[in-house]
């Protein structure tokens, strides 16, 4: 009997040891798979998840505790915009509001970045819907597509799409999709163009006080110009851009006048528009040692330059060639960009530029281009 009772003890031993074996095995198998097998989770691809949901759930907020956001101007816009949402409300999940979606073109892109809380990462946001009532951007295949932020190139590696409902402008519901692209890639591109010179003012006017030069912002989002330059060429001098009254932001696709003297040219070139044209577009004063853009632009021609906080070159022209007895040449028109988004690099950039057609009443200040 005693010997059985050992032979059953040990028995006993062997299956508890054995289990303890087994239970060692399995836990330290359990965590080699866990330490090292790759993450489950796409940290990127979170993110865009989370700035997905930011946009969808939360119809944006300012400073004033203002909900409408969109009706605020770009400048305001900017510097108060605590939140970035394009929901119609606090409890419209996943129906956006299209008045929201347009007017992120009021937004600087470092700002919008900011409002979604991302640091390290560049973002592009784009919307595709059926194309109904609202004529918006690109058509293709009967759908607009809106897009804002930074250029990917082929670099847009990680995206997060969604159906969405948008309202629109008149208040209908369509079908859309939203893609949050994040990457540590690409940049925001501050395209903005010298799209129009009034460089010879029509007598008796000052001639250097009614010389203008009109900006055209052909980004898909707002350029803060704060602190940019302008500078003549033939008699040098450089002018710093400031705020004129409404600003230094221009928001995407729209227009900023540079002067030497708002009054003088306000009173001047807007007075002769018809009602409900006056210039939808923000001033910029000329500032340096003259009372002038530089020390005046030349008549017989001249090269304008644009350059942004860093001194780099934003956009410049030489007028030389394009500068004719005609009537841009002191008859009350300009010299006018075809096509704002061809550049004046291309080597055909003189037959991109003529004199504007306005019937010698100063131009299109703040207007889209008569030869456009």
């Amino acid at each position: 009997m005693r010997r059985d009772k050992k032979g059953i003890s040990r028995i006993v031993e062997f299956v508890i040891m054995f289990t303890v074996f087994i239970v060692i095995v399995t836990a330290f198998y359990s965590l080699a798979n866990i330490w090292l097998r790759p993450p489950i989770v796409d940290y990127a691809q979170e993110e865009a998840m989370r700035v997905s949901e930011v946009l969808i759930n939360n119809p944006g907020y300012m400073d004033d505790g203002g909900t409408d956001w969109e009706e605020y101007n770009a400048t305001k816009i900017n510097s108060n915009l605590k939140s970035l949402g394009f929901a119609v409300d606090n409890t419209s999940y996943g129906v956006l509001s299209m008045k929201k979606i347009t007017a992120m073109r009021n937004l600087t892109y470092e700002k919008a970045k900011r409002a979604m809380a991302l640091e390290h990462l560049n973002f592009n946001i784009t919307f595709r819907y059926f194309n109904g009532s609202i004529m918006l951007s690109n058509k293709t295949d009967n759908k607009t597509t809106l897009t804002f932020g930074a250029n990917f190139g082929y670099n847009a590696t990680v995206s997060w799409k969604r159906i969405v409902n948008i309202v629109d402008l008149d208040g209908k519901y369509e079908n859309a999709t939203l893609t949050v692209y994040l990457s540590k890639k690409g940049r925001f591109e501050e395209r903005v163009v010298i799209n129009e010179i009034m460089y010879h003012p029509p007598s008796p006017m000052v001639y250097t006080r009614n010389e203008w030069v009109e900006l055209y912002n052909v980004a898909n989002m707002a350029v803060d110009v704060d602190k940019w330059t302008i500078e003549d060429l033939v008699e040098w001098e450089r002018d710093t851009l400031m705020d004129c009254g409404n600003g230094t932001i221009i928001p995407s696709y729209s227009y900023a006048i540079i002067v030497a003297d708002y009054n003088s040219v306000k009173e001047n070139f807007t007075e002769t528009l018809a009602i409900g044209e006056s210039p939808k577009a923000i001033w910029l004063l000329a500032v340096g040692n003259y009372a002038a853009i530089g020390r005046g632009l030349n008549d017989t021609g001249d090269t304008i330059t644009v350059r942004n906080r860093y001194y780099d070159v934003v956009d410049s022209i030489d007028y030389t060639l394009l500068v004719k007895s005609d009537d841009a040449n002191g008859e009350n028109e300009t010299l006018e960009k075809k096509n704002s988004f061809k550049k004046n690099t291309d080597t055909d950039w003189e037959s991109n530029w003529d004199v504007s057609q306005t019937s010698r009443t100063g131009g299109t200040p703040g207007r889209k281009n008569s030869i456009s």
